[in-house]
Order: structure tokens, then sequence, then C-alpha cells
């Protein structure tokens, strides 16, 4: 079984060989399945910065809401792709329109991704902070580059 790290070191001439279906697994298994797991741990973070910080940062409202909004979409997303479009693919009959909302909804992420960058200077956390919010921004971080390196594999070997 891969890790959601996993993501990151595949090896893409070996990847680029397999059949579709191996392809969809792999994606399943590094990324789908951890996603929501993760992207809760990371709201949860969120809460308790919000909760420790509420008086001292301005925007932190604004952050957790457009991170909601990127956690929803990629749930949203990871769904839509499991339950109905990889079968479509791996069987050969996706519609085009189907792939390209698919390659949209990966567009509308990574914009709301590139949003919530410039709210928090790039995942700089202030000066003066405490360590469980320099822990939300470096998973912020770590969750973009493994959602990014997944719509990157989506998009360019199994969205074709």
């Amino acid at each position: 079984m891969m890790d959601y790290k996993d993501i990151m070191n595949i090896d893409l001439e070996e990847f680029e060989q397999m059949d579709m279906r191996s392809r969809v697994k792999t994606i399943k298994q590094a990324f789908h399945r951890s996603a929501p797991v993760l992207l809760d741990e990371i709201e949860q973070s969120a809460r308790r910065v919000i909760s420790a910080h509420y008086k001292d940062y301005e925007g932190l409202s604004g952050i957790y809401l457009n991170f909601m909004e990127i956690k929803a979409l990629t749930i949203m997303d990871n769904n839509i792709e499991d339950r109905d479009l990889f079968v479509k693919i791996i069987q050969k009959t996706a519609k085009k329109e189907e792939i390209e909302d698919a390659r949209n909804m990966h567009e509308d992420i990574r914009e709301l991704w590139q949003e919530l960058r410039e709210l928090t200077d790039d995942f700089t956390p202030p000066a003066d902070t405490c360590p469980t919010h320099i822990d939300l921004y470096e998973m912020f971080s770590e969750m973009e580059k493994l959602t990014l390196a997944s719509f990157e594999l989506e998009d360019r070997y199994i969205f074709n």
C-alpha cells in the first residue's frame, strides 16, 4: 500500500508505462484515500490556531474559509473521479466534456491554493506566532505539493 508522500516520488517513466487501470489505482492509493484524512488534520490545526489567535491576527477567518473551500472541492473532485470518471476512463467511455470538467476543477483548486499562498505570504507564519501556527503553514505547504503532484499525474497521464 502506498503512502500519500509516495506520490512525490513516483517514477514518471514507470508510471507512463502502466496500463490505465494501474495508473488509476496508484493515484487512488497514493492520494485520494489519504487526502480527506490529511485535510481533516489541517482543518483541526486551523481551528486551534483560530481559537488561540483570534484577536492577534487579522485575516485568519479568510485563510480558514479559503482552506475550507480547497478541502470541499478536493474531496468532491476525488469522489467524482473515484466513483465515476476513472471508471469511464478505464472503460474508454468518458466524454471529452467530463474530462474537461475534471481539468477545470483541478484548475479551480490550483487557483484556491494560489489565493491561500497570497493570504499567508507563501505560507510564512507571523514572526511572533506559536508552534501550532507554524505547523499549520507547513501542513498547508505539504498538502499543496501533494495536491499539485496528484493533479499533474492525472492531467498528464490519465486525462489525455
